[in-house]
């Protein structure tokens, strides 16, 4: 899972271990205020994207 920061086009994985029974337990924080990119893949083929708007 990596997330791209729209401001500045920053990008930083926020995920990368392995999913067991369709549970993964994945915590993760963003680090700035704003829009941000998800891309969600597996096995290095992209499933999904999608925009969050993080906030302070």
């Amino acid at each position: 899972m990596l997330a791209t920061y729209k401001k500045t086009k920053e990008t930083v994985q926020l995920y990368e271990w392995e999913i067991d029974n369709n549970k993964s337990g994945a915590k993760f924080s963003l680090d700035k205020p704003g829009l941000w990119k998800i891309d969600v893949s597996v096995d290095e083929e992209l499933l999904t994207s999608f925009i969050v708007r993080a906030e302070d």
